[in-house]
Order: C-alpha cells, then structure tokens, then sequence
C-alpha cells in the first residue's frame, strides 16, 4: 500500500486548484482567486507534512534495522 504522500490524488487536486485560481483570475472573480489559491496552500500543507512524516517513518524503519 502507498503512502498518502505518493498517491496522485493531492498532486491532482493542488494542480486543479491552481488551474481554478488562473481562469478565475481571467475572468475577473477576485474572491475566487483567494478562494481557490487557499485550498491550494491547504492541499500543499497537508501533502508536504506527509511527506516530512513519510521520510521521518522511511528513516525510523532504517535505524531499526540496524540496531
């Protein structure tokens, strides 16, 4: 099973919210721009703290198999 962290689905949604927020800002919506650009800081937070955990889980189980 794949970490959350390797999955596609956070990637996908980060890019889709970034796509939102630039046709939104052609079209003139600016709260919507704020609004779209939020989630993706959002999505980019809980994909980055992830991958720390991941990394940070990937390094437990190496210093285990040493000792």
């Amino acid at each position: 099973m794949r970490h959350p962290s390797e999955r596609p689905l956070l990637p996908g949604l980060m890019l889709l919210s970034l796509c939102l927020a630039g046709l939104s800002s052609t079209a003139g919506a600016g709260f919507a721009v704020v609004v779209f650009l939020a989630i993706f800081l959002v999505f980019f937070g809980v994909w980055w703290l992830g991958w720390l955990l991941r990394g940070h889980e990937l390094w437990r189980e190496e210093r285990r198999r040493r000792n």
